[in-house]
């Protein structure tokens, strides 16, 4: 595994900038499914372990990869976030996505928000949303 780049490599993966979320996206299409899977394992585990590192726009770019573990990793990877701007791209998921794996995954982020809309705590459009599509 040594062709995985180690972990305080990745942690600079943490808040990209929209420059280096682009260059992230291009070098990130020429990696081995492997290793993607892999990468995203050790951001899940590094945003776990350390509450101040954030690989949400990552994860948020990795929801279209064409491997549907790397969807459903990076699915998993933004159960912690509570940007209302994931909820659209998750709803496709759940009601698009041709894995199961994807959806329940999907779903089980989505939770948090419909728990935040059923105690009065997300915006109206989004608590419809939910209410429509989830």
């Amino acid at each position: 595994m040594s062709e995985f780049p180690n972990y305080s490599n990745l942690a600079r993966l943490s808040g990209l900038s929209s420059k280096e979320l682009d260059q992230f996206k291009m070098a990130w299409i020429s990696l081995p499914r492997e290793s993607r899977r892999e990468i995203l394992n050790r951001l899940i585990e590094l945003g776990e372990e350390n509450l101040e590192l954030s690989f949400f726009e990552v994860f948020q770019a990795c929801l279209s990869d064409y491997d549907d573990e790397v969807r459903t990793k990076a699915t998993i990877g933004l159960w912690e976030c509570d940007d209302r701007g994931i909820i659209r791209p998750l709803i496709h998921l759940l009601n698009h996505d041709t894995s199961d794996t994807v959806r329940a995954a999907s779903a089980t982020t989505l939770g948090k928000f419909a728990t935040l809309a059923r105690s009065g705590k997300l915006h109206f459009r989004d608590r419809d949303r939910l209410a429509t599509h989830y």
